[in-house]
């Protein structure tokens, strides 16, 4: 993952163990504690900033609402695409908030790589 800080490096490994294992997503404490941060917000940012890259996908105000996202040859969402997934997260859950997201990577991926 090119151009990610350690501590987003940290912060992401520690979510893809956690996926690998099965358990739950870890919450803003516990990534502090992981970490060795020594604020949620920090916490947080680091989460946008994972967001931001196409890596995981969040709900708000859900604190251990995160899925990874497929990386392998997947283009990160448009502007457009990320305002509505925005406008609709408040009215899905988690899951499928999730395979909205997903969805519309693999509709960008199509415009941008199958030719018509």
């Amino acid at each position: 993952m090119m151009g990610m800080t350690e501590r987003q490096k940290q912060v992401y490994d520690l979510i893809v163990q956690r996926a690998d294992n099965g358990l739950l997503m870890p919450s803003h404490d516990e990534i502090c504690a992981a970490v060795g941060l020594k604020s949620k917000a920090i916490a947080n940012h680091i989460l946008v900033a994972l967001e931001e890259r196409g890596l995981i996908a969040r709900m708000p105000r859900k604190d251990r609402a995160i899925e990874l996202l497929p990386t392998d040859g997947v283009v990160p969402v448009d502007r457009e695409t990320r305002a509505m997934i925005d406008a609709l997260r408040g009215d899905l859950s988690a899951s499928a908030f999730v395979k909205l997201c997903v969805l519309f990577r693999l509709q960008q991926w199509n415009r941008n790589h199958v030719a018509t």
